[in-house]
């Protein structure tokens, strides 16, 4: 073994296993909602995405429908009773009752109002108006979207239809009644924004007409990020939560440039560790704004619809972003040191992933400061090898060694250690699997050779 970076080993890896990347793909269905923008999608408590609404430009009208997509097909599902057509209205999947909560919008028709502030519920077969006493008003174009942990979905801004500005304003639905909370500082006037929740961080709200930032709410206020990397202004873009690696991903929009707009297909991922990275795809979708997009399990973010600002040409395909996230696993068992057994374990929301930081944690290194080394291999020890005749009673290592191996040294302040790796955006490095067990350097383990190992850790990149 030799003492140097962790990025040689990666540089040596690059060719080492065939790429696995995350891609988007074209899913060729029997039949679908039709060329349509601005409808709005979410997926339901059964796992099945449910489309309703939104503008059939090639008609130029306003379709009163509610679709299903299980991965493989769509269909049309319209009970006799729903909202009335309508587009620029916003949806939310309310995890714990199981309904799909339909707010507002603009429906363009005769009869009924023309800026609707009614609030329906979706249960998966059929549509309920629920009548409240209270409600956000007119504002289409609002965001929303679904607080798990205080089980209350949250909509803000909008923009005021007769003096067309954006509007402020956050709201609260708890399945009775809307209810204006009092917050002291909001991202203020925000229309076309995109909004998802984020489990372990809160509310996330970006973009918008004339915005970049990205704000968050945790139910009493609204705190702004700062991230050097970020999505530039964008509008009419969609943030879906993947639950499979807690990361919401952002899709298309139209973004400001400095002589115009331009509708884009470009990718983002938003972690609550590391915040905004871009997602480079070998394949996408088309530059597409005002598009319906939704995580369906087993399949991953699909996106439907939606229209090129630049060309005019508008969408009714439907496409899936899968592939192989990156992912660190834990396996065997650490042994004693001088404060307990260490502990190898990936920070929370910490992904391997091309041109990501993965983060881990040891527990359990000595109370005074000291050292600890990362040892990194390309295999695992067929069994797990017995460390006693080195001194290490009660200790077994679970990596192939011999077969090459670096170690890294770490100084940590005690009782506690970080190590991080930063990965290169190669794409010659998708789906290496590097193995990891950590040294604690530990006057006070109870064996000879003074020093204790962690469980052991593999690693597989993706993208």
């Amino acid at each position: 073994m030799q003492p140097t970076s962790p990025l040689v080993l990666l540089t040596a890896l690059t060719a080492v296993l065939p790429a696995v990347a995350q891609d988007w793909l074209p899913i060729p269905t029997p039949s679908s909602p039709g060329v349509r923008n601005r409808a709005v999608m979410v997926t339901d408590a059964a796992g099945v995405a449910a489309l309703f609404g939104g503008v059939l430009p090639l008609s130029g009208t306003y379709p009163q429908d509610t679709w299903t997509f299980d991965g493989t097909a769509w269909t049309n599902v319209s009970p006799a009773i729903q909202p009335s057509a309508r587009t620029m209205h916003a949806m939310a999947h309310d995890v714990g009752r199981g309904r799909i909560v339909l707010y507002g919008g603009y429906a363009a028709v005769t009869t009924g109002p023309l800026y609707p502030t009614d609030t329906w519920e979706w249960d998966g077969t059929s549509w309920t108006r629920i009548l409240t006493a209270h409600n956000p008003g007119v504002r289409p174009s609002l965001a929303m979207a679904h607080d798990q942990a205080r089980g209350r979905t949250i909509a803000y801004g909008g923009w005021a239809p007769l003096t067309l500005p954006a509007v402020v304003g956050t709201w609260e639905y708890d399945g009775v009644d809307w209810v204006q909370m009092p917050v002291s500082i909001d991202p203020g006037p925000r229309r076309e924004a995109a909004m998802a929740y984020l489990p372990g961080k809160g509310t996330v709200l970006c973009g918008g007409l004339a915005h970049d930032e990205t704000w968050v709410y945790d139910g009493a206020s609204w705190t702004p990020e700062t991230h050097l990397a970020h999505p530039p202004e964008v509008r009419l873009a969609t943030l879906v939560l993947d639950p499979g690696t807690n990361e919401l991903v952002l899709f298309g929009g139209t973004e400001s440039r400095p002589f115009g707009t331009a509708s884009v297909d470009r990718t983002w991922h938003y972690d609550a560790i590391t915040g905004w990275r871009e997602l480079h795809t070998a394949t996408r979708p088309g530059p597409r704004t005002a598009h319906a997009s939704g995580f369906l399990p087993g399949h991953g973010i699909v996106v439907n619809g939606g229209y090129d600002t630049a060309t005019g040409s508008t969408y009714g395909d439907t496409w899936v972003l899968a592939g192989t996230r990156g992912t660190y696993s834990t396996w065997g068992a650490g042994c004693q040191g001088s404060t307990g057994v260490v502990t190898l374990t990936p920070q929370t929301g910490s992904v391997p992933d091309l041109g990501a930081t993965l983060r881990l944690d040891l527990d359990h290194l000595p109370t005074a400061p000291g050292l600890f080394a990362m040892v990194s291999t390309f295999a695992a020890a067929p069994t797990a090898i017995d460390l006693s005749a080195v001194g290490m009673t009660g200790c077994y290592g679970f990596l192939a060694i011999a077969s090459g191996a670096i170690a890294e040294f770490r100084a940590h302040a005690g009782g506690v250690g970080s190590w991080s790796l930063a990965i290169p955006a190669a794409t010659g490095l998708l789906g290496v699997r590097i193995h990891q067990q950590a040294l604690s350097l530990d006057p006070g383990a109870p064996n000879p050779a003074s020093a204790a190992v962690s469980n052991a850790g593999t690693l597989v990149i993706g993208q």
